[in-house]
């Protein structure tokens, strides 16, 4: 132990080295030849596997199970998954070592002879991974169905069929171009549940799951007609003839994305006039920051309005979600696109039950009532949006980040056959997005994100349930309070250490004064 090392109380060490400034958690474990480098935090109930090295200035979570040598990064996480999927720094964090050992846990997990659905994005490294993944898989004695290139809806949309016993999607993350995210689906299209990551996180840490033998070693196969089966259901499920008979003109850019494989023979079906852009899949353009959005955005504007269409659509990457602009070339925000869609949709559709996220503007709550629709209000993220169209049996489910579902079709977001509802919906409503939107007040909404330590959540999140409880509130998504002209919503991340704040007013300046009181709140309560 060299210099200004602190070791808390009931540690547990043998023959290992800790170098200056650096802490070890109560109850920590650090087993047999654990070297560990200067200003280096262990943190409470860690366990630390015999013969490993951990680089200076690291963070290890209390808790957390580290079993190979730490090198890059800045923290090891307690938990491996967050919520179904895993996520990591390209051939640092995520390896395809790592990819290997993760697919024969989760074959594992599954049990030998058992099917598994795989699929990937156009980016090199979900390329790499997902094929490491592939060999995990199939060294349990687990049989592969490779999708390879294919949108995510559609990966849902085929397990939802009972084939699989599970599935996976690789990407590159949405929020840094450093990382990939590894997606588990269960059997049955939906994320894999908090109980199946949990033991699946215990087999790894543990390192005891079986190999198949020789004679076990899974087959991989690459499945045919699955696009076309998708492309089937969803033309039954469009009201093709009103299209056909209005005729659009419509301008997509399909962000080189894998709806570019299936899109062209569904919209040739519906006799529109189409001008795509960024058609073509590109394993170096899968990541968009937010200039290239701008840009994008910029650019699908300018076809529309010089080309006279009747709407434009960006498509995400995923397919998953995407975003508008009307015939005069103007963009819609998530938000404000929600209201449109559904407005349209109660129109002609009258539907018993429709959900929307806790922070949906407010004016939902008056489209629902006019229409005698009972609107179910759901946490903001996408597992919810799930579970209101499948448990909940809610007609349509519409996010905040522009994703929508449509029950009859399909259970989860699915950007492309949102695309082709909402031309349907404009249709049958004989009206483009541009003149309904005179017709309905664009909200005035505002977010705020505030750093907080991991550790001061839980306080801060107690002291604004104490601070709200006479007044008008929800808790279903964090804590959301009202007031006679504004609401405010705070919620915690799970991923980051902030919170979120949202408000929603009358005036600017109301949303303002809101966000710049919460943010001074959430920063007293950490103190």
């Amino acid at each position: 132990v060299w210099n200004h090392v602190i070791i808390g109380p009931h540690a547990s060490l043998l023959a290992d080295v800790i170098a200056d400034h650096s802490v070890v958690g109560n109850e920590a474990i650090l087993e047999e030849n654990v070297f560990i480098s200067d200003h280096t935090k262990i943190g409470k109930r860690a366990l630390l596997k015999s013969n490993i090295k951990i680089w200076p200035r690291k963070e290890i979570e209390d808790g957390a199970v580290l079993t190979s040598s730490f090198i890059w990064g800045d923290r090891w996480l307690r938990e491996l998954f967050t919520n179904s999927r895993v996520t990591g720094i390209i051939n640092l964090e995520v390896s395809p070592e790592f990819g290997a050992k993760l697919g024969a846990v989760y074959s594992a997990y599954l049990g030998k002879g058992k099917h598994v659905l795989s699929s990937r994005d156009t980016s090199n490294a979900a390329r790499m991974i997902n094929r490491s993944l592939i060999c995990g898989f199939m060294s349990s004695g687990v049989h592969v169905d490779d999708l390879r290139i294919a949108p995510i809806p559609i990966v849902r949309y085929q397990l939802h069929l009972g084939k699989e016993q599970g599935g996976v999607h690789v990407r590159q993350s949405p929020q840094d171009e450093r990382k990939v995210d590894i997606i588990f689906f269960d059997f049955d299209g939906k994320d894999l549940p908090v109980n199946k990551t949990k033991s699946i996180e215990r087999l790894f840490m543990q390192e005891d799951f079986p190999r198949a033998s020789f004679r076990e070693i899974g087959k991989l196969d690459f499945p045919v007609r699955i696009m076309e089966s998708y492309t089937e259901d969803f033309l039954k499920h469009i009201n093709t003839k009103a299209i056909e008979q209005t005729r659009f003109k419509i301008v997509i850019d399909y962000s080189y994305g894998a709806s570019g494989l299936v899109l062209p023979s569904i919209l040739g079906s519906m006799d529109c006039e189409v001008i795509s852009v960024n058609a073509y899949l590109d394993a170096h353009r899968v990541y968009r920051r937010w200039e290239d959005f701008r840009y994008g955005m910029l650019q699908l504007s300018n076809i529309v309005n010089s080309l006279k269409g009747d709407i434009g659509f960006l498509i995400n990457a995923d397919a998953e979600s995407l975003t508008v602009v009307d015939e005069n070339g103007k963009y819609f925000s998530n938000e404000y696109l929600l209201l449109l869609v559904t407005q349209l949709y109660l129109q002609i559709y009258h539907p018993k039950k429709i959900a929307v996220p806790v922070n949906a503007p407010a004016r939902i709550d008056q489209m629902a009532k006019a229409y005698g629709t009972e609107l179910l209000k759901i946490r903001a993220d996408h597992r919810s949006m799930i579970e209101a169209s499948l448990n909940e049996k809610a007609e349509f489910v519409g996010g905040t980040r522009g994703g929508f579902i449509f029950s009859d079709f399909h259970f989860a977001s699915d950007g492309m056959f949102a695309m082709a509802k909402i031309m349907e919906l404009m249709a049958l409503n004989k009206i483009r997005l541009g003149k309904l939107a005179k017709t309905i007040p664009v909200p005035i909404m505002g977010r705020k994100d505030v750093p907080c330590p991991w550790e001061r959540k839980g306080g801060v999140m107690r002291e604004l349930i104490e601070y709200s409880k006479n007044q008008p509130r929800e808790l279903i998504d964090g804590v959301k309070i009202f007031y006679n002209d504004a609401w405010v919503l705070v919620i915690p991340d799970q991923e980051t250490p902030q919170f979120h704040i949202s408000a929603e007013a009358k005036s600017r300046g109301r949303v303002d004064k809101l966000l710049s009181e919460f943010e001074a709140k959430i920063l007293q309560w950490q103190n």
